[in-house]
């Protein structure tokens, strides 16, 4: 059976949130098959945890936050965020251990605004394109790229990634870096990357890229951005990212060709696919 999550509005006082509701269908020939909505393609990847008492458990065992409802948006389950959040080595093809979540995880997943136009790299979860509403309405997609303000990490995180940052080891140190951006610390983010500079085995060389891209891209660096990922097109990040680029400075047709390029390398359960259909969706109607 597979499992499909449609999507609905209701009022509250506090705002609008968008509550989803499961229903099941049979397995069906994919020919027969309607092409998913963009509510649908939405949920598969915003609604994988089972219930509540799941959600609260899962972040209970990361970094002790309670679950809440998100305005116009999604609760966001911590330890599914942190399996895609560094997953991105694991889908480029690399064989890598697990690293444990730091304790800050969960109240940093907690506190995160909605993302737009999020680039596949390590601390990034797809979740966090939660506010369908913006998307599908913006008649500019261009307006809805953001510019991340520098805050310090606190001291526990750093103390976290420096342990990582000092001996190099890989993906360890990566994730440091993506942590260190996920948590809007874009001078220590940018103090790392200079740190791994040729420390790091030419295998590793793409994804370090991708993460000084991902770095500029957050800054608002974009042309800088794009052109790193132009590089990087033979890996499944660089054709998603520079897919997502495109689409959101009005480049569709190349939009298109990149993310569906993505969507063939990418496994069906991950996040990042179905956002890239989601994105290749929105790219359609925009044309």
């Amino acid at each position: 059976m597979r499992r499909i999550a449609r999507i609905f509005r209701a009022s509250s006082l506090t705002g609008t949130v968008i509550l989803a509701v499961r229903s099941y269908v049979g397995d069906i020939p994919m020919t027969n098959r309607v092409q998913p909505s963009i509510a649908e393609l939405m949920s598969g990847f915003l609604n994988r945890q089972d219930d509540a008492a799941l959600l609260a458990a899962a972040a209970d065992a990361i970094g002790d936050v309670e679950p809440h409802e998100v305005t116009a948006g999604f609760r966001t389950e911590p330890r599914l965020a942190w399996n895609e959040a560094t997953s991105i080595a694991t889908l480029a093809g690399q064989t890598t251990e697990a690293v444990s979540p730091p304790s800050q995880w969960g109240d940093l997943v907690a506190r995160q605004a909605p993302a737009y136009a999020l680039p596949m790299a390590y601390g990034n979860y797809p979740q966090r394109v939660s506010d369908l509403s913006q998307l599908v309405q913006a008649k500019d997609l261009q307006k809805l790229l953001s510019t991340t303000t520098q805050q310090d990490a606190s001291a526990p995180l750093h103390q976290w990634t420096e342990k990582y940052l000092s001996n190099g080891k890989t993906p360890e140190s990566l994730v440091a870096v993506g942590m260190l951006r996920a948590a809007g610390d874009l001078q220590a983010t940018e103090k790392a990357l200079e740190l791994l500079q040729g420390k790091l085995g030419t295998e590793w060389s793409a994804l370090l890229q991708n993460e000084r891209a991902t770095l500029a891209w957050s800054r608002g660096n974009h042309a800088e951005a794009i052109a790193i990922w132009q590089e990087l097109k033979d890996t499944v990040f660089g054709r998603f990212n520079l897919g997502m680029a495109m689409l959101f400075t009005h480049q569709i047709a190349e939009a298109i060709v990149l993310l569906k390029g993505a969507l063939k390398d990418l496994p069906e359960q991950s996040g990042w696919y179905h956002l890239a259909q989601l994105y290749v969706s929105l790219a359609e109607m925009k044309k």
